[in-house]
């Protein structure tokens, strides 16, 4: 049941690592799109580049004037979100390396690596939680963000992603809690009063072996007694003849 459990959470931690990669790849964090052109104007931010409609191309983001003077915050901000995500994908590495640990070992694999796995989906999780909340607070708060502007595909991609982390997580620790011990073996119903008949049966098996036993020595010694004393009459009876 275990191992059938830890496949299923493999493949949900798989779907989420693959969100989470889309999400850093992807230069679609915040987005603006002009309303009112017949041609909009488009302008989206990734981790690590910004792209626009007007010129075609995607440059490197953030740049050094976009961290100079009161952007220095922004700056850091966006940074950090992109250190954070970058640094859940070397996590989500020990991760698979740990479902797979778990899968292809023993049952002491299984019984004893929930632990080291769901606090490694923990820190998944929270590392992009604090991501996903930077990139919010920023575009609440900062002035380069007006009305136009939206939180578009990476960050939704990176919501759904940790919130599936976090799922399964909980998920591995519910399932320890609530799944009996794994064994080898079934587990035979009412043991210890199998276990005491089972005593019962041996001890009074040994107490009718013990009574044969006895009964087999009594008789010897009847036969022995009642051999001793015919060779003695007979020998008595010899001894007579020879004399007379």
């Amino acid at each position: 049941m275990r191992r059938i459990i830890y496949g299923i959470s493999l493949w949900a931690f798989v779907a989420a690592a693959a969100l989470t990669i889309a999400a850093i790849a992807l230069p679609n964090w915040v987005s603006f799109t002009s309303p009112t052109s017949d041609t909009p104007i488009r302008v989206t931010y990734g981790l690590h580049q910004r792209c626009s409609s007007i010129t075609g191309q995607c440059t490197k983001f953030p740049l050094y004037e976009d961290c100079v003077g009161e952007d220095k915050y922004f700056c850091s901000m966006w940074r950090s979100t992109g250190f954070l995500m970058n640094f859940t994908v070397i996590i989500e590495l020990a991760v698979l390396v740990a479902y797979l640990t778990i899968l292809v070992g023993g049952r002491a694999s299984r019984e004893a690596g929930w632990g080291v796995l769901a606090s490694l989906l923990g820190l998944v999780a929270a590392a992009q939680l604090i991501a996903m909340a930077l990139v919010a607070y920023l575009y609440d708060h900062d002035h380069r963000f007006f009305a136009g502007w939206h939180l578009d595909k990476s960050w939704v991609l990176c919501t759904v992603s940790w919130s599936i982390v976090a799922i399964n997580a909980v998920g591995i620790v519910a399932a320890k809690l609530a799944l009996p011990p794994e064994d080898d073996y079934e587990q035979i119903p009412d043991a210890e009063n199998t276990i005491q008949q089972d005593r019962n049966t041996i001890q009074q098996d040994r107490n009718k072996i013990q009574q044969d036993r006895n009964e087999i020595q009594q008789d010897m010694s009847e036969h022995c007694f009642n051999s001793t004393a015919g060779d003695f009459l007979d020998t008595q009876r010899a001894l007579q003849q020879v004399l007379v």
